[in-house]
């Protein structure tokens, strides 16, 4: 099951239809029923407590060049979005208010926001920028994978990709992995957007 993140949060839930099947008589050409659908999703620590998905965080606080936006609100330190300390953080692992989870908040990441722009031309990178989370009491029964896909930036040069690319990866008992990832910069600002694809089987 491929999704992108923000399929996952509607992915994640059961989805649960009652009523039986109707079995045509030839005594009406149709007929017509409403059933209620139910959208369960996980919440916050949930997510990495859960024991199919491990959270997917990105360390916002760590670098001053990267920022979470979710078209209201950037944040350059991560305390604005889950996990932080106004609501709840992972303790065992620890990750804190410098992360933001990529499942529980919809939000573009951007890297060299406003007052701290990359340098053309370069590559820059960031070490641990996001870690696999699981504060569960056993091995995740997901496989998680995380891709870049850069087709949507306008400037020829400019991607984003994983240093080494998780791939299948399940996260054991109260345990994390963490990724680093390589920024290429054109020599112009890239104001079009590219996606990470969160895909969970």
């Amino acid at each position: 099951m491929k999704m992108n993140r923000r399929n996952v949060l509607t992915g994640l839930g059961g989805l649960a239809i009652g009523g039986g099947a109707l079995v045509g008589s030839g005594a009406f050409t149709s007929v017509e029923a409403e059933r209620d659908v139910e959208v369960n999703v996980l919440v916050e620590n949930e997510i990495g407590d859960s024991e199919e998905v491990a959270d997917v965080l990105v360390n916002v606080g760590g670098y001053e060049t990267v920022a979470a936006d979710d078209g209201t609100t950037t944040s350059t330190d991560g305390t604005d979005f889950f996990p932080s300390s106004g609501t709840s953080t992972y303790s065992s692992p620890s990750y804190g208010e410098d992360y933001v989870s990529l499942i529980d908040n919809d939000v573009t990441l951007v890297f060299g926001h406003s007052g701290s722009e990359l340098v053309p031309n370069a590559t820059t990178s960031y070490d641990n920028l996001f870690a696999l989370v699981n504060s569960a009491g056993s091995q995740t029964t997901g496989s998680h994978s995380l891709s870049f896909g850069n087709g949507g930036f306008t400037e020829p040069n400019t991607g984003v990709s994983f240093q080494s690319p998780p791939s299948g990866v399940q996260i054991g008992a109260t345990s994390a992995q963490e990724f680093d990832v390589d920024v290429t910069a054109d020599g112009a600002d890239d104001t079009s957007t590219g996606e990470l694809v969160i895909t969970i089987q």
